[in-house]
């Protein structure tokens, strides 16, 4: 995608940044302790999306543990959404996996989160799972899904 870059979040700049967006875009926001501990973590991969302007438009947070990888958040602000962002988030993402040799994922989404589920779908993740309870505010059963 043209209008869009990825980059890895490294800086104190991006905690603040990141910060920010969890309160911004969900219920249950990472405070800044959890995205600080995420960020030092030796297998944490944090990616930023930023379009044309440098305005930030969706994160990323995971990990890569070879052979494995997994999704823990993905968000598209509201105002940047429908537009393929998260897909480009996420297809950037697999490939730092690949580059590592990850050559499977995993990621939890809510059962009643159709937009998300069939974004998962498209870059090639399937549920195998169900974890009963495990979303709260409202609470949900998350739906494990897995690539590769």
């Amino acid at each position: 995608m043209k209008d869009y870059t990825v980059r890895r979040a490294t800086s104190e700049a991006d905690l603040a940044l990141l910060t920010q967006l969890e309160a911004a875009t969900f219920h249950a926001p990472w405070h800044e302790g959890e995205i600080r501990s995420h960020l030092c973590s030796a297998t944490a991969i944090t990616l930023l999306c930023f379009d044309k302007a440098k305005n930030v438009v969706g994160y990323l947070f995971g990990s890569c543990l070879p052979p494995e990888g997994e999704v823990y958040r993905i968000a598209v602000l509201p105002e940047a959404r429908g537009r393929g962002i998260g897909r480009f988030i996420m297809l950037s993402f697999l490939n730092i996996l690949s580059n590592r040799d990850a050559d499977v994922c995993f990621l939890e989404v809510r059962e009643s989160n159709a937009a998300a589920r069939a974004l998962y779908a498209s870059v090639g993740f399937s549920p195998i799972g169900l974890r009963k309870n495990y979303y709260k505010n409202p609470t949900e059963h998350a739906l494990v899904m897995k690539r590769g």
